[in-house]
């Protein structure tokens, strides 16, 4: 069952809210507040608690559950207006810096035990696609012509007015011990949904010529693509068979694993000098006292800004979020009058938290970052057969493709400390 996990007052959606069960996670909301929660194998009287950062932790039943698709928490933060409860008052850039010092101290680096959730959700939408024909010649028959423009017409339309979507989710084990290395084991079976176009391949153009010609193609014969100037690229095989991934047993062992469990990774620490620190407010979250800082580049050469919550007691980041400042982007490479090419990375957000421990220290609770990347491409293609080795002149097809349109990589994790 899927139920929306939501901010009472605003509406907003909160992610990474954690359902458990006699203290054990069961669950946990996306990006996007959405809790995708099994029921199978509960009862309709377990009592299952729903805890977020920030928000009052909310009891309810199973039997409750199921009938409601969301759940409206209340924030219980206290905000104490121009009172700082510490010694003398502090810069922005001191308690940056005291972060910073404090980490070894505040966070678990050396021995850690967790059981680690991991949702890749990738979409890509066009803006406008478009692949016309310019010269069809010896490879395909008369007959076959028009039932290739047909089906060059129908795949057209499948690319447009969709958004291509494939996700992966899967749980494994992470085991750190001092002076050791990482032990990593997945456990359970990896869950994979992907819509009739994978968006990592819709922008390529080897993927728009398997799709919408060689089915129509003698498969004894190899292939070499020319676009203008550029140089023939490798040899392809003509092949009507498909290569599908064995999604069951998926599992990508990289996952931030220096920048979640040692936040100094992150840039505004690391080059701490290069951005602008500035207070907020103090805020209550768990019964803890924190600063709300926001930073922004005070160097051109940095992209992006973001808010802290940092420990008014230890100096511990419990959570943050950065992205791309407006009107940046991580690279942009604009040939349109050139090459009638663009490329343009302009989504890059980050969000992270913590559990602060009554130990002191500070375990992760959840982490997403966002990738995001523009396309734009408008160039003829000439596809040339060998045939024993030589390139035959007749035996070729030039096409037009146009193509524009915007991809997002979403990784979140999530996780459950193992005793």
């Amino acid at each position: 069952m899927e139920v929306f996990i939501g901010h009472k007052q605003s509406k907003a959606p909160i992610a990474y809210a954690q359902i458990f069960l006699n203290h054990k996670i069961i669950g946990f909301s996306n990006s996007k507040g959405i809790l995708d929660l099994n029921t199978k194998d509960l009862k309709k009287s377990d009592s299952i608690k729903l805890t977020a950062i920030g928000y009052r932790t909310n009891y309810l039943s199973i039997e409750k559950l199921s009938h409601k698709d969301s759940i409206f928490l209340d924030e219980e933060i206290q905000t104490l207006e121009s009172v700082f409860i510490v010694d003398k008052a502090l810069t922005a850039r001191e308690i940056i810096e005291k972060a910073k010092k404090n980490i070894l101290k505040n966070y678990k680096l050396d021995s850690l035990n967790f059981k680690i959730h991991k949702t890749e959700t990738r979409t890509y939408e066009f803006e406008q696609f478009d692949i016309k024909a310019k010269k069809l010649t010896l490879i395909l028959e008369k007959d076959n012509r028009k039932q290739f423009e047909e089906r060059l017409e129908k795949y057209i339309d499948s690319m447009n007015n969709t958004t291509h979507l494939s996700r992966k989710s899967y749980t494994f084990l992470f085991k750190q011990l001092p002076y050791d290395r990482p032990k990593i084991k997945k456990i359970g079976d990896t869950k994979f949904f992907r819509t009739s176009h994978d968006p990592l391949s819709v922008i390529t153009w080897s993927y728009t010529l398997e799709k919408a010609l060689i089915p129509f193609l003698n498969t004894d014969l190899n292939y070499k693509v020319k676009s203008g100037a550029i140089p023939f690229e490798r040899s392809y095989k003509v092949s009507d068979e498909t290569n599908d991934n064995n999604e069951k047993n998926y599992f990508k062992k990289d996952w931030y694993q220096k920048n979640i469990l040692n936040p100094l990774e992150y840039d505004f620490l690391k080059n701490s000098d290069d951005y602008d620190f500035f207070i907020e407010k103090t805020v209550q979250l768990d019964d803890n006292l924190y600063y709300h800082l926001s930073f922004s580049p005070e160097r051109n050469h940095k992209k992006v800004e973001g808010q802290l919550f940092v420990s008014v007691e230890d100096f511990g980041l419990l959570k943050g979020n950065f992205q791309l400042v407006d009107g940046k982007s991580l690279e942009n490479i604009n040939l349109k009058l050139v090459l009638g090419a663009a490329i343009k990375k302009n989504k890059h957000e980050v969000t992270f938290g913590y559990i602060h421990k009554t130990n002191g220290k500070y375990i992760p609770k959840y982490f997403s970052i966002k990738n995001g990347e523009y396309n734009y491409l408008h160039r003829d293609y000439r596809m040339k057969f060998v045939n024993d080795k030589w390139l035959k002149a007749n035996d070729k097809v030039t096409t037009t493709l146009l193509l524009e349109g915007q991809g997002l990589e979403l990784t979140e994790i999530t996780f459950e400390e193992n005793h």
